[in-house]
């Protein structure tokens, strides 16, 4: 009797401890993103909790972006360097870019979750442009938390890659 009790606290603790994820956004739902579009991801700064900064978060942003539109653009160019918006729109438009994709990264929490117990956490704020018309198709905040309970020590770009693969396919017209 102990140990189905313990099993129905342990499964009804996993359940509570799931990774969240949060997407705000407003989007012009009238342009979708097509798949002969070319695509330009601006290279965000790293991000920071505090006064800790955490290297290659940038890079690491940006790849997991590269991943999630691999899947549905035909072309994808990725910026060198992490460059205001209006430089970042003059590198797009000389790559030859139709869509502009501008993450900032503004919170960046790596904690050691599976010693601590202290959940990993990001957000990224995605502007999505249209160069040519100078149109914003989107712009939005995406947020994740990690499990509370893991047995591995995880990182926020691991939190990235679901937020950004289900976003980036409703920016093509897939899913809600």
């Amino acid at each position: 009797m102990k140990l189905k009790g313990l099993l129905v606290i342990f499964c009804m603790f996993i359940l509570n401890s799931c990774a969240s994820y949060q997407v705000n956004n407003y989007s012009n739902k009238e342009n979708s993103l097509n798949p002969d579009q070319i695509i330009f991801i601006a290279l965000p700064k790293d991000g920071t909790y505090g006064s800790i900064k955490y290297d290659g978060s940038g890079i690491k942003t940006q790849k997991a972006l590269y991943t999630a539109f691999f899947k549905h653009a035909n072309e994808i160019y990725m910026g060198n360097t992490a460059e205001s918006l209006n430089d970042t729109k003059e590198i797009a438009e000389k790559e030859g870019a139709d869509i502009l994709v501008y993450p900032i990264i503004s919170h960046w929490e790596d904690r050691n979750t599976a010693w601590s117990g202290r959940r990993d956490k990001v957000q990224v704020e995605i502007l999505v442009l249209a160069l040519k018309d100078n149109l914003t198709i989107d712009k939005s905040s995406l947020k994740a938390t990690s499990n509370s309970i893991v047995f591995v020590n995880g990182s926020p770009e691991d939190l990235l890659h679901r937020v950004f693969t289900e976003y980036v396919s409703k920016l093509y017209g897939n899913g809600n």
